[in-house]
């Protein structure tokens, strides 16, 4: 519960009290555009990411809610969803499973547990500076998109979005071995 608290606490109580901090001078000068950073994940949610997606997801349905409230205010809502982008997560999301051998009931899941950290960080992985020149120059134009998916698995992870519940089980089972 520790480790889920403080992924919600990042991903959506963090971006939210930001927000709350720009908002007012965003609507003083009546303009502005907020970029909330979510992950294609929230669309397709698979195993061993849970807490990670749904915080996602969250932030996603806080992004389009936000869009729609702001708008009125000449506050633009952006949200970017990137697929898998080199960082230093995967490296730091690895050494949470150093602590597998106290998980009995998932010990026979390791290596799917590991694979899913790796698996954004691999050679098809979006550089971040990449994806960052990209976001700034949708931010710098005159009607900024409301969304913007990018980056290595997005194009999966969206069709998975729109496959009925059944497909995507078996996606999953068949690529994650679970």
């Amino acid at each position: 519960m520790d480790a889920f608290h403080q992924v919600f606490d990042t991903n959506v109580y963090g971006a939210m009290r930001l927000i709350q901090a720009v908002i007012p001078q965003m609507m003083e000068r009546k303009q502005g555009t907020i970029v909330n950073v979510g992950s294609i994940t929230a669309l397709a949610p698979g195993p061993w990411a849970g807490a990670y997606s749904a915080s996602k997801a969250a932030l996603h349905a806080l992004s389009d809610s936000l869009r729609l409230e702001l708008k009125s205010f000449g506050i633009n809502v952006m949200t970017v969803a990137p697929g898998g982008t080199k960082s230093n997560l995967g490296s730091t999301s690895a050494s949470k499973y150093d602590q597998i051998h106290d998980w009995k009931y998932y010990k026979k899941y390791e290596e799917s547990l590991r694979a899913r950290t790796d698996v954004s960080q691999g050679p098809g992985s979006t550089p971040a500076e990449d994806l960052a020149k990209r976001v700034v120059a949708l931010v710098l134009k005159k009607n900024p998109p409301a969304w913007f998916a990018y980056g290595q698995f997005s194009a999966i992870l969206n069709l998975l979005y729109y496959s009925p519940l059944w497909f995507r089980d078996y996606f999953y089972r068949l690529v994650m071995k679970c």
